[in-house]
């Protein structure tokens, strides 16, 4: 009498072990790409900002050094009203006076769900 051998093949419950493992890891996957994606759009936003920042600096010094004595001009001075570009509110504060002025520049925009982010660029200009 000899032995009957099997088939060979997979039995049902292997089978349905390697779809959960399969079913579970890509859910891991695609959760990680979720966060993924969001943190990208929140350093998106902060770069732009912080260019925005960077470029409004740069231009308020030119400003202050377009005169002589420097700090003279009239469009170095603090902003009026907010300017938005892409979502992103931009205000600038420049002291009407001193030897040594600190100025800064504000940057206003939401990241995801709604949350409100500041950043700041602060310089000294010699008056």
């Amino acid at each position: 009498m000899s032995g009957r051998r099997g088939n060979g093949g997979f039995t049902l419950v292997e089978l349905l072990v390697a779809i959960l493992i399969l079913t579970g890891g890509l859910l891991a996957m695609a959760g990680g790409s979720m966060i993924t994606t969001r943190d990208l759009q929140r350093s998106r936003m902060a770069t732009f900002a912080s260019g925005l920042t960077t470029a409004k600096m740069d231009e308020l010094l030119s400003y202050a050094n377009a005169t002589s004595p420097a700090c003279l001009s009239t469009n170095f001075a603090s902003s009026t009203s907010a300017v938005v570009s892409n979502n992103v509110s931009l205000t600038w504060n420049v002291p009407a006076s001193g030897t040594l002025r600190t100025v800064r520049v504000f940057a206003a925009y939401k990241l995801s769900k709604g949350v409100a982010k500041t950043d700041t660029l602060t310089g000294r200009v010699a008056c």
